[in-house]
This record gives C-alpha cells, structure tokens and sequence, in this order.
C-alpha cells in the first residue's frame, strides 16, 4: 500500500487522524507481541535458536515502531513541538542504549482499553491508573531484571525479586531491601519512582474532583429539594388563603341575601292596604 503525504497542512491533520486512528490497534498488537517476546527472553533466558528468534521478533516489533514513528513524523505538520512531546519515543526508535525503554510502547494498550470503556469519567480515570500501575510495575521489573541480572554485586537475581522490587518502587515505599546497581536499573529505578509519584497524584487530584463533584450534586438536590419544599408550602398557604376568601365570599353572598330579604320585607310592610 503506497502512503502519500499530503502537502496542505489541513490535509495532513485529516491524514494523521485517519492514520492513528487505524494503526492503534495494530500497534497494539505489536506491543503485546513484543512484551511477550521480552518477557520470554528476561524470565527464561533462552539460548541458542530460541534466543534468535526472541532477539528476530523483537527486531522486527521494533522496526515497526520506528515505521510508526517516522510515517508520523512525516504526517505532522509542527515537527519540532512533536518530537519535544514525544521524547520517549524518539529515545526509543533511534538510541539502542535505551532498549529497554520501547516496553512504553505497550502503554498504547490503556488507551485503546479506556477508549472503549463505557464506565463515568472518574471511574474511567481510576481504571486507567490502576491498569497503567499493573503494567508499569510489570514492565518496570522485566527491565530490571534484564539490567541488573548479570551485574557483579547484584542483587535482583529473578524476576520475583525484580517484581517486588518494582512494586515497592512504583508506590514509593522504597524498603531499601532490593536495589539496582547498574547505572541503567538506576534509570529504570528514576523513571519508575517518577511514574509513581505521578499516578499518586492523579489518583489524588481525581479523588479530590469526585468528591468535590459529589458533595455539590448533593447540595444542588438538596438546595433543589428545599426549593420544592418553600414552593409546597407556599401553595399550601395560598390554597389556605383561597378557601378563606371563599367562606368569607360565601359569607357576605349569605349575608346579602339575608340583608335583601329584610329589606324586601319592610317595602311589603310599607306599601298602604287599599279599602
């Protein structure tokens, strides 16, 4: 399939939408494919043909991220301000030292999943927080592991060690008991601690906005409800009134009558008998 960049920027917008939208899902796959090829290579060590194979699909995975990166790259129109938001995925498609950093990839995975959620907005956000911290903290301990296995004086030697030690890491505990040693476990260990920080703020801030919105749908209903209240009892005492003014119509009517039968009865009275 021939891919032609538009040359209006209107129509490269057009183009970069039709195209993220159509390669989401693909490349999620391709970041599943990955994580399960990185994940076999970390965990059970292959050798020999099992490793090249691991080592082939991971290749591979990755020449389709940077096939990504670049057919985006040339869909954008302000390319600069791009790739300073996307600094991650550039470190990933073009520095090999940061290898272990194309496991973010697999983050496209949440998008897709809170995408399709039909849950309320905090709870789409929750959802996504504990999702992304499963598979930081996941990801985080393969790339650990894979860093810190092999290093003199290390002590995350597999991947239980590895996933504990994410787990403290992530949520900021931080026991001290397992540690990194190398200077890119010490990268993984920043960036893992940094990403923790960051959902335990949302997680915050997005329980903070809950309850702020809760607590006022409250007071509106309740504000509604006192509203309904003084408009019940503001017609009940109008009814009140209404009857009074029609006994006290009814009253004079009766009292009218009664005035112009008396005074019918003295003009009867008044009137001389004829002889």
């Amino acid at each position: 399939m021939k891919l032609s960049i538009p040359q209006d920027p209107a129509k490269k917008a057009v183009a970069l939408s039709r195209y993220s939208e159509t390669s989401e899902i693909p490349m999620v796959v391709v970041s599943l494919v990955f994580l399960g090829a990185y994940t076999w290579q970390v965990v059970a060590d292959p050798a020999g043909t099992e490793h090249l194979v691991t080592e082939l699909v991971m290749f591979l995975t990755w020449a389709v991220f940077l096939a990504d990166f670049i057919i985006t790259m040339a869909l954008t129109e302000k390319r600069k301000r791009w790739s300073l938001m996307n600094l991650v995925n550039f470190a990933v498609v073009v520095l090999p030292v940061f290898r272990t950093l194309r496991l973010l990839r697999v983050v496209s995975l949440l998008r897709v999943l809170n995408r399709a959620t039909s849950l309320a907005f905090g709870q789409r956000i929750m959802s996504y927080v504990v999702s992304s911290s499963m598979l930081l903290t996941y990801t985080g301990a393969l790339a650990v592991l894979d860093a810190e296995r092999d290093a003199d004086n290390a002590n995350i030697l597999n991947f239980g060690d590895a996933l504990w030690w994410a787990f403290v890491t992530i949520t900021t505990i931080g026991f001290g008991d397992r540690f990194p040693v190398t200077a890119e476990g010490r990268l993984i260990a920043v960036g893992l601690a940094v990403a923790g920080i960051s959902l335990i703020g949302l997680v915050t801030v997005t329980m903070g906005t809950w309850v702020m919105a809760t607590l006022q749908k409250i007071r509106t209903e309740e504000l509604a409800e006192e509203e309904s209240d003084d408009l019940q009892l503001e017609l009940i005492k109008v009814r009140a009134r209404g009857e009074e003014l029609a006994l006290e119509l009814n009253r004079n009517i009766e009292r009218e009558s009664e005035l112009e039968g008396i005074l019918s009865g003295r003009e009867a009275s008044d009137v001389p008998s004829q002889p």
